[in-house]
């Protein structure tokens, strides 16, 4: 199939063609065209263009017993958001289309048996992380506890940048976002067993080509360093890094790492990779003068607590947004925060030991479901394909960094600040954090590839200028109640796009 020109941003937040954009100097000058927002390459042909172009495409990829498949998938490809049926598609066909919006999470069961394993790497870092994970437990010094918990890095760090990654490989657009693939016979057999007819596997595999395909071309020639150099000089790919990097940064900086490690009063003695909440939980309880049994006690009922407070997550995340619910989430993890750290000036024992338990316990029914799942899956989608890897492994660098910063601070931080500041000194940074999201995290949730190059396209002045707009207008209507003139749409005859 041939592919339509792509575009690239301006100065000015605007898109020329690539072919009559002006040249720029340096290696990264192609990149920065070809990389920015995509047109959809199919929107543009005539239906009789297209369907020679489909018969040539099954003919050159050993597909010509799909032909019929692949024309009705080209035409749904051409206006993926379309909600009218085709009448191309028997009634079957575009109701399994129709499902695939109504229903979302009714996929094949191939498709979320793929998105748990994954050879290669996951299986080698799951691997690693569970040798370091018994060493850890029959460890009998504080030396032999390091050495195995250095190993068990060498586990969650490539782990915790692959499975994101596989599952948005993996997941259709409504539960995920944008599909990577790589041969074209082999690609459409394994969309076939993703998905439940071969008009959607055809679909995937048309869409998924072409847009491939341009980004291949535009990363001929590149290595690991200029990768890494195109997400901070392509606009595109900067806006993504640094979206991905505030979530990932939020993560650490929310205060969670304040209840998952247990530890005594001097050392560590278990760990959890949620975030100081969850590392220095018995410490916490401890200085609220928690007795021992209670202290243990209190430490696996926030374990517990997370867990169960993460399932609401899976029905939320794709419904109401990877931006949406950091968004929510953030004022009450201020407001958790403070609420614990004011009730250790409480001095009878027993109102603070209550006050304290149930400040954490209120954190993390409102972290698990928000700030604990959204960065890993937002930083996985957010990267167009040619810099994805890269770019997740950076975004997952950027957490595990700040990861260790807490822990290696937190003792200091105590001293200087008393807890009570500690806790204050997080809830401030839930506030920060709330504002940047706002500014500068655009939503990803069901966006196609072509639609997340539409949404990180746009200038961050303008987004900037629009979210402030934004939100005075909801607490205008929503606050003073008063009634406002609706904004306009931040992006043009893009409705799925003003939806999210």
């Amino acid at each position: 199939m041939k592919e339509k020109k792509p575009r690239h941003e301006d100065e000015n937040g605007n898109f020329e063609n690539v072919e009559h954009a002006h040249h720029r100097k340096g290696s990264f000058g192609n990149m920065e065209k070809l990389s920015a927002a995509f047109e959809n390459p199919l929107a543009s042909r005539s239906k009789e263009q297209l369907m020679e172009d489909v018969e040539a495409f099954c003919r050159q990829h050993q597909l010509a017993d799909f032909t019929d498949d692949f024309k009705k998938g080209a035409l749904v490809a051409q206006n993926p958001s379309s909600r009218h049926p085709l009448l191309e598609l028997t009634a079957a066909e575009n109701a399994v289309l129709d499902d695939e919006q109504t229903h979302q999470w009714s996929q094949p069961f191939t498709l979320y048996w793929l998105m748990i394993p994954r050879r290669g790497t996951i299986f080698v870092s799951c691997f690693v992380a569970a040798v370091a994970s018994i060493w850890e437990g029959v460890a009998h010094s504080w030396a032999n506890l390091s050495i195995a918990r250095f190993v068990l890095d060498f586990g969650i760090g490539p782990k915790s940048a692959t499975v994101p990654v596989y599952a948005a490989e993996c997941a259709p657009a409504p539960i995920r976002g944008a599909l990577v693939m790589r041969k074209v016979s082999k690609a459409f057999r394994s969309f076939q067993r993703l998905r439940f007819s071969n008009v959607q596997a055809a679909r995937d595999t048309c869409y998924t080509y072409v847009g491939v395909e341009l980004e291949r071309e535009a990363n001929q020639s590149k290595n690991l360093f200029t990768q890494f150099m195109e997400l901070f000089t392509v606009p595109r790919n900067r806006r993504a890094t640094f979206a991905s990097w505030i979530v990932m940064f939020g993560q650490q900086f929310c205060g969670g790492k304040l209840s998952h490690l247990t530890s005594d009063r001097d050392k560590l003695t278990n760990h959890d990779i949620v975030n100081i909440i969850a590392y220095y939980s018995t410490t916490i309880f401890v200085n609220a003068d928690y007795s021992t049994t209670s202290v243990l006690l209190a430490s696996m009922g926030t374990g517990i607590l997370n867990w169960v407070s993460a399932v609401p997550a899976l029905f939320t995340i794709d419904r109401w947004g990877r931006r949406n619910l950091p968004l929510f989430t953030f004022p009450f993890f201020s407001i958790t925060l403070l609420w614990t750290g004011l009730s250790f000036f409480i001095q009878e024992t027993k109102a603070r030991v209550a006050m304290v338990t149930t400040g954490m316990y209120l954190f993390e029914v409102f972290y698990s479901p928000g700030e604990g799942p959204v960065p890993f899956t937002y930083s996985a989608e957010a990267f167009p394909v040619h810099v994805r890897d890269v770019g997740m492994s950076r975004a997952t660098a950027t957490i595990w960094c700040f990861n260790f910063i807490i822990s290696f601070t937190w003792k200091s931080l105590q001293r200087s600040f008393t807890t009570q500041g500690v806790f204050g000194w997080f809830a401030e940074w839930c506030m920060i954090l709330w504002v940047l999201i706002l500014l500068f995290v655009p939503e990803t949730k069901a966006l196609t590839l072509e639609e997340l190059n539409q949404v990180f396209g746009l200038s961050t002045r303008k987004r900037m200028s629009y979210q402030i707009k934004n939100f005075i207008w909801h607490f205008k209507t929503w606050i003073l109640r008063q009634k406002v003139e609706p904004l306009p749409p931040l992006y043009v005859q893009a409705e799925k796009l003003n939806e999210s």
